[in-house]
């Protein structure tokens, strides 16, 4: 019985040591780069709080843009280390754009104020290259291509990403779906120039696409092969 007492007093009393975490509270601001809210197309911003990766807020709590400037207050915070999120929303419900701060050390009785501000940034999308042929049989055999060169360009025309790889892919690669580009910024249209090489060292093949970038999507991107100056000249 006298066991049983104990164990109920140090769990009343929130641990052995007798002592119990206070509370304190956080403001947050937030800008989009420079850009008014409306220039930016954010209208909601959706604020979470993490700790150990996990939400601790009993409700995502979402707010006009254009608060970001005065200031948003969350109150009723126990005591701890935590990383605040943010996720810019458009008219439509599209959460684009994102911001995070880490380490926001909470104080008994005392409001945290995150500055800088946390800039809302455009969420970025994962590209993945794959490659085909618009004719021919047994894909690169067939087409007797032995390798390919792979250009990305971003939405202003400026190299992102090149690689050479073996025309069929390793099986590591293949089952990812294709070359890993890697994350470029959403909201830009993107294109993917690829060439194929015969076994002489020269171009045979080429193909080209251009695709549109959702922010936070993964993006694979499939380019048909044609022989050279059939639509377009190998360079």
């Amino acid at each position: 019985m006298k066991k049983i007492f104990l164990v109920l007093f140090l769990v009343a009393c929130g641990g052995s040591d007798g002592k119990s975490l206070g509370k304190g509270g956080l403001k947050v601001f937030w800008i989009q780069g420079g850009r008014q809210c409306d220039e930016a197309g954010i209208k909601d911003v959706a604020i979470v709080l993490l700790k150990d990766g996990q939400n601790v807020l009993p409700n995502e709590i979402v707010e006009p843009c254009e608060k970001g400037s005065q200031g948003v207050e969350i109150g009723d915070i126990v005591e701890g280390t935590y990383s605040i999120q943010l996720e810019g929303m458009t008219a439509d419900k599209k959460r684009f754009y994102e911001g995070r701060r880490d380490n926001i050390v909470i104080t008994k009785d005392e409001t945290y104020v995150v500055r800088p501000a946390i800039n809302l940034e455009i969420k970025k999308s994962n590209v993945i290259v794959n490659w085909d042929f618009e004719h021919g049989t047994g894909y690169c055999a067939g087409n007797q291509v032995t390798d390919v060169d792979v250009f990305v360009f971003d939405g202003l025309g400026s190299l992102f990403f090149s690689d050479n790889a073996p025309c069929v892919l390793d099986p590591k690669v293949y089952s990812a779906g294709g070359l890993v580009v890697g994350e470029l910024r959403g909201l830009q249209t993107i294109t993917v120039r690829v060439l194929g090489r015969s076994i002489d060292g020269n171009y045979t093949h080429v193909g080209q696409e251009r695709e549109d970038l959702v922010p936070g999507e993964q993006k694979r991107i499939t380019v048909f092969l044609n022989r050279c100056g059939e639509g377009l000249d190998c360079y």
